[in-house]
């Protein structure tokens, strides 16, 4: 498993260990904008790729809940 990015972290000292965080207030169904970004975006290369074998790749990429 390999950490591309991580949202209001830096991904070189830290990864992405850790919960990222909520500002959600389940009783009341409300939630305040403070955490996260707005866009992420990150690059990465398989440096121990082999061409011979068969490959597979997800990705995971959880999001801050916000209440209906």
């Amino acid at each position: 498993m390999f950490d591309v990015a991580c949202g209001g972290r830096d991904l070189l000292e830290t990864g992405c260990d850790g919960p990222v965080g909520t500002t959600v207030h389940t009783a009341r169904a409300t939630w305040r904008n403070e955490i996260g970004q707005a866009a992420l975006g990150g690059y990465w290369e398989d440096k121990t790729f082999d061409p011979t074998h068969s490959a597979f790749y997800s990705v995971r990429v959880p999001e801050i809940p916000t209440p209906r």
